[in-house]
């Protein structure tokens, strides 16, 4: 069965590379913040987002007023510009999720697996099989914590 999306003010991203770790914007208040993987072990409680429909599989998601946006391949927060739709499509072979660009679906989420820790915004490989293999680096989950 899979975790379903649904709008929230309180939804925990996480990737499916080793730890799983979780999806945050880091505390500090510049008008622009990357968006980070944070492992569990480092955290008191998990970064929240506001998960915002906007259409079928569409999505706005914000933390503490911060819209998520492509800048440059990396994935950021800002409380500037307009907020960037996101294509949350349900990878059945996984049970999760990827994150794609609303107009570009072929584009989106991609944790890194290396000792960066910022989440970027890149062409997604997919696998030619039905239902489609996805890399685990391309690969989210969702909880809700209300």
């Amino acid at each position: 069965m899979p975790n379903r999306i649904k709008p929230s003010k309180n939804a925990i991203i996480y990737s499916l590379v080793d730890g799983e770790p979780y999806v945050g914007i880091p505390p500090t208040k510049p008008v622009t913040v990357p968006v980070l993987l944070y492992a569990r072990d480092s955290v008191i409680e998990p970064p929240t987002f506001d998960m915002e429909q906007v259409g079928e599989c569409t999505y706005v998601i914000s933390a503490n007023g911060y819209k998520t946006q492509d800048q440059d391949g990396l994935l950021v927060g800002s409380i500037d510009g307009e907020a960037q739709k996101w294509r949350i499509e349900y990878a059945e072979r996984h049970d999760a999720y990827t994150i794609a660009k609303e107009n570009d679906r072929g584009v989106g989420w991609v944790a890194p697996t290396d000792d960066e820790r910022q989440v970027r915004v890149r062409v997604l490989i997919e696998g030619p099989s039905i239902p489609p293999f996805y890399p685990s680096d391309e690969l989210f989950r969702f909880k809700y914590s209300d």
